[in-house]
């Protein structure tokens, strides 16, 4: 199953990446996909509450979702956190 990652304020060079990887990337606050990981903006943080459940808690991540700052970390740090729980 293709690991769906979500990706707040649309996707750009970070998608890009994602999807040459092989995952499924979609826009955070224009999906209601079931959602494995999301990267997320803090400065948007009160975007993540709009996610329902649903989306949040289904995904193939043994019922959590794992959240990364798109600030606080740098695009190689990001993939290597997200590949290391494939």
């Amino acid at each position: 199953m293709t690991k769906v990652i979500a990706v707040q304020k649309g996707p750009g060079h970070i998608g890009n990446r994602l999807t040459g990887k092989g995952y499924r990337v979609v826009d955070m606050d224009n999906t209601r996909e079931i959602i494995d990981d999301i990267l997320y903006l803090p400065s948007a943080m009160i975007g993540v509450s709009t996610l329902c459940a649903n989306q949040l808690f289904a995904g193939g991540n043994n019922n959590f979702v794992f959240m990364v700052s798109r600030n606080e970390n740098s695009e190689d740090e990001i993939l290597y956190m997200i590949d290391g729980i494939r």
